[in-house]
Protein backbone atom coordinates (compact mmCIF):
# COMPACT_ATOMS: atom_id res chain seq x y z
CA UNK A 1 0.00 0.00 0.00
CA UNK A 2 2.78 2.29 0.76
CA UNK A 3 4.20 1.74 -2.82
CA UNK A 4 0.67 2.04 -4.60
CA UNK A 5 0.78 5.85 -1.90
CA UNK A 6 3.85 7.28 -3.04
CA UNK A 7 4.69 5.89 -7.03
CA UNK A 8 3.96 9.71 -7.75
CA UNK A 9 7.18 10.45 -6.10
CA UNK A 10 9.14 8.24 -7.59
CA UNK A 11 9.75 10.52 -10.83
CA UNK A 12 11.73 12.42 -8.55
CA UNK A 13 14.26 10.13 -7.33
CA UNK A 14 17.91 9.54 -9.81
CA UNK A 15 17.29 6.61 -8.82
CA UNK A 16 27.05 4.72 12.88
CA UNK A 17 26.13 7.29 15.17
CA UNK A 18 24.17 9.90 15.10
CA UNK A 19 23.90 13.19 16.75
CA UNK A 20 21.00 13.89 19.16
CA UNK A 21 19.96 17.61 20.13
CA UNK A 22 17.19 19.55 18.62
CA UNK A 23 15.15 22.51 18.60
CA UNK A 24 12.83 24.18 16.16
CA UNK A 25 13.48 25.80 13.36
CA UNK A 26 11.88 29.27 11.93
CA UNK A 27 9.74 29.42 8.52
CA UNK A 28 12.44 30.90 6.60
CA UNK A 29 13.97 27.64 5.81
CA UNK A 30 10.92 26.21 3.82
CA UNK A 31 11.55 29.30 1.36
CA UNK A 32 15.35 28.41 1.40
CA UNK A 33 14.51 24.94 0.39
CA UNK A 34 12.05 26.49 -2.17
CA UNK A 35 14.65 27.99 -3.77
CA UNK A 36 17.00 25.46 -3.56
CA UNK A 37 15.10 22.74 -5.27
CA UNK A 38 14.18 25.36 -8.17
CA UNK A 39 18.68 25.56 -8.39
CA UNK A 40 18.85 22.27 -8.09
CA UNK A 41 16.48 21.15 -11.24
CA UNK A 42 19.02 23.20 -13.51
CA UNK A 43 21.83 20.67 -12.33
CA UNK A 44 22.28 16.88 -12.39
CA UNK A 45 21.97 14.98 -9.17
CA UNK A 46 24.77 13.01 -8.22
CA UNK A 47 23.41 9.52 -6.72
CA UNK A 48 25.11 8.76 -3.34
CA UNK A 49 28.00 7.28 -3.50
CA UNK A 50 27.73 3.44 -4.36
CA UNK A 51 28.51 0.94 -1.34
CA UNK A 52 28.31 -2.77 0.09
CA UNK A 53 25.54 -1.28 2.01
CA UNK A 54 23.48 -1.07 -0.76
CA UNK A 55 23.70 -4.19 -1.95
CA UNK A 56 20.75 -6.03 -2.71
CA UNK A 57 19.31 -8.28 -0.02
CA UNK A 58 19.86 -11.90 -0.14
CA UNK A 59 16.02 -12.97 -0.44
CA UNK A 60 16.66 -16.21 1.28
CA UNK A 61 17.80 -14.40 4.69
CA UNK A 62 15.42 -11.97 4.37
CA UNK A 63 11.51 -12.69 4.64
CA UNK A 64 9.06 -10.85 3.00
CA UNK A 65 7.62 -8.87 5.71
CA UNK A 66 11.47 -8.32 7.35
CA UNK A 67 13.26 -4.59 6.61
CA UNK A 68 16.83 -4.69 5.18
CA UNK A 69 19.11 -3.50 7.98
CA UNK A 70 21.43 -1.92 5.33
CA UNK A 71 19.23 0.04 3.38
CA UNK A 72 17.69 0.95 5.97
CA UNK A 73 20.97 2.88 7.12
CA UNK A 74 21.34 3.90 3.75
CA UNK A 75 18.23 5.82 3.63
CA UNK A 76 18.91 7.02 7.36
CA UNK A 77 22.36 8.75 6.53
CA UNK A 78 20.81 9.81 3.48
CA UNK A 79 18.07 12.13 5.27
CA UNK A 80 20.63 13.18 8.13
CA UNK A 81 22.44 14.61 5.25
CA UNK A 82 20.26 16.86 4.25
CA UNK A 83 18.80 17.79 7.44
CA UNK A 84 22.53 18.52 8.09
CA UNK A 85 22.77 20.62 4.41
CA UNK A 86 19.77 22.66 5.50
CA UNK A 87 20.66 23.04 9.11
CA UNK A 88 18.23 21.50 10.65
CA UNK A 89 18.29 20.58 14.10
CA UNK A 90 16.48 17.82 14.98
CA UNK A 91 16.42 14.51 17.37
CA UNK A 92 17.49 11.06 16.26
CA UNK A 93 14.78 8.36 18.04
CA UNK A 94 17.08 4.80 17.29
CA UNK A 95 14.45 2.74 18.08
CA UNK A 96 12.12 4.19 15.25
CA UNK A 97 14.36 4.47 12.83
CA UNK A 98 13.67 7.97 13.01
CA UNK A 99 14.15 11.90 12.87
CA UNK A 100 11.77 14.47 14.47
CA UNK A 101 12.18 18.09 13.58
CA UNK A 102 10.18 20.96 15.56
CA UNK A 103 9.20 23.90 12.84
CA UNK A 104 7.33 27.24 13.27
CA UNK A 105 4.31 27.41 10.93
CA UNK A 106 3.41 30.29 9.04
CA UNK A 107 -0.12 30.14 10.08
CA UNK A 108 -2.64 30.09 12.23
CA UNK A 109 -1.80 26.96 14.07
CA UNK A 110 1.69 27.86 15.36
CA UNK A 111 4.13 24.54 15.46
CA UNK A 112 4.91 21.23 13.83
CA UNK A 113 6.24 18.07 14.92
CA UNK A 114 8.07 16.58 11.92
CA UNK A 115 8.88 12.90 11.61
CA UNK A 116 11.51 11.36 8.81
CA UNK A 117 11.23 7.72 9.09
CA UNK A 118 13.64 5.26 7.81
CA UNK A 119 12.45 2.12 5.88
CA UNK A 120 14.47 -0.09 3.37
CA UNK A 121 12.33 0.99 0.17
CA UNK A 122 11.76 4.83 1.27
CA UNK A 123 10.85 7.37 3.66
CA UNK A 124 7.90 7.40 5.67
CA UNK A 125 6.93 11.45 6.11
CA UNK A 126 4.82 12.36 8.87
CA UNK A 127 3.59 15.69 9.99
CA UNK A 128 1.36 17.10 12.65
CA UNK A 129 0.23 20.27 14.35
CA UNK A 130 1.67 20.49 17.88
CA UNK A 131 -1.29 21.36 19.61
CA UNK A 132 -3.78 18.99 20.93
CA UNK A 133 -7.03 18.04 20.00
CA UNK A 134 -9.34 17.83 22.89
CA UNK A 135 -11.86 15.28 22.40
CA UNK A 136 -15.00 17.26 21.68
CA UNK A 137 -13.42 18.21 18.31
CA UNK A 138 -12.60 14.87 17.08
CA UNK A 139 -15.70 14.52 14.88
CA UNK A 140 -15.56 18.25 13.32
CA UNK A 141 -11.62 18.05 12.61
CA UNK A 142 -12.32 13.82 11.22
CA UNK A 143 -14.72 15.78 9.06
CA UNK A 144 -12.66 18.21 8.06
CA UNK A 145 -9.63 15.66 7.42
CA UNK A 146 -12.23 13.71 4.81
CA UNK A 147 -12.63 17.41 3.10
CA UNK A 148 -9.14 17.52 2.30
CA UNK A 149 -8.57 13.91 1.24
CA UNK A 150 -10.85 14.44 -1.35
CA UNK A 151 -8.56 16.80 -2.76
CA UNK A 152 -5.37 15.01 -2.12
CA UNK A 153 -3.35 13.57 -5.05
CA UNK A 154 -1.01 12.18 -2.48
CA UNK A 155 -0.99 11.61 1.08
CA UNK A 156 -3.81 11.95 3.09
CA UNK A 157 -4.95 14.07 6.51
CA UNK A 158 -6.08 12.47 9.61
CA UNK A 159 -6.87 13.05 13.16
CA UNK A 160 -4.70 10.37 15.59
CA UNK A 161 -7.21 9.68 18.35
CA UNK A 162 -4.97 7.58 20.44
CA UNK A 163 -1.85 10.98 20.88
CA UNK A 164 -4.70 13.33 20.15
CA UNK A 165 -2.76 15.13 17.50
CA UNK A 166 -3.89 16.00 13.56
CA UNK A 167 -1.44 15.68 10.74
CA UNK A 168 -0.59 15.43 6.92
CA UNK A 169 1.24 11.61 6.13
CA UNK A 170 2.63 10.07 3.42
CA UNK A 171 5.67 7.70 1.78
CA UNK A 172 8.16 8.54 -0.20
CA UNK A 173 9.25 5.14 -1.92
CA UNK A 174 12.90 4.81 -3.22
CA UNK A 175 12.50 0.94 -3.93
CA UNK A 176 16.23 -0.03 -3.35
CA UNK A 177 17.78 2.86 -4.12
CA UNK A 178 18.21 5.66 -1.47
CA UNK A 179 16.78 9.29 -1.84
CA UNK A 180 18.07 12.02 -3.29
CA UNK A 181 18.71 15.19 -1.65
CA UNK A 182 15.96 17.03 -4.05
CA UNK A 183 13.28 14.31 -3.42
CA UNK A 184 13.72 14.39 0.50
CA UNK A 185 13.34 18.55 0.31
CA UNK A 186 10.56 17.70 -1.65
CA UNK A 187 9.06 15.72 0.65
CA UNK A 188 9.68 18.22 3.50
CA UNK A 189 8.47 20.97 1.86
CA UNK A 190 4.92 19.16 0.73
CA UNK A 191 4.26 18.22 4.06
CA UNK A 192 4.41 21.21 5.89
CA UNK A 193 3.31 23.46 3.22
CA UNK A 194 -0.09 21.10 3.77
CA UNK A 195 -0.48 21.99 6.81
CA UNK A 196 0.39 25.92 6.45
CA UNK A 197 -2.20 26.14 3.64
CA UNK A 198 -5.04 24.24 5.63
CA UNK A 199 -3.99 25.78 9.00
CA UNK A 200 -6.59 28.59 8.94
CA UNK A 201 -9.31 26.60 8.80
CA UNK A 202 -7.75 23.62 11.10
CA UNK A 203 -7.38 26.81 13.73
CA UNK A 204 -11.42 27.80 12.87
CA UNK A 205 -12.53 24.58 14.51
CA UNK A 206 -10.09 24.04 17.11
CA UNK A 207 -10.09 27.70 18.32
CA UNK A 208 -13.54 28.23 17.59
CA UNK A 209 -16.94 26.83 16.87
CA UNK A 210 -16.62 26.71 13.37
CA UNK A 211 -18.15 23.67 11.82
CA UNK A 212 -15.81 22.12 9.03
CA UNK A 213 -17.86 22.26 6.19
CA UNK A 214 -17.71 26.40 7.34
CA UNK A 215 -13.99 26.11 7.66
CA UNK A 216 -13.40 23.94 4.43
CA UNK A 217 -14.99 26.98 2.60
CA UNK A 218 -12.86 29.61 3.74
CA UNK A 219 -9.82 28.17 2.14
CA UNK A 220 -12.04 28.78 -1.52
Amino acid sequence: MRKIIAVLLALCLTAGALPVLAEGAGGNILTMLQEKMKNDMTTREEPAPAGPVQAEPDEEELSPLEEDPARVAVNLQAIKVMLDENDLKFTYQEEQDSFLLKYTLDSDMDAADVWLTAYDDGVWVRIDYEEEIPEDKWEQLMILCSLFNEEMRLGCFYVDRENASMGYRFFLYTDVLPPTQHALAFALVLGISMLEYRGEAVAAVLNGNMSAWDAYAMLD
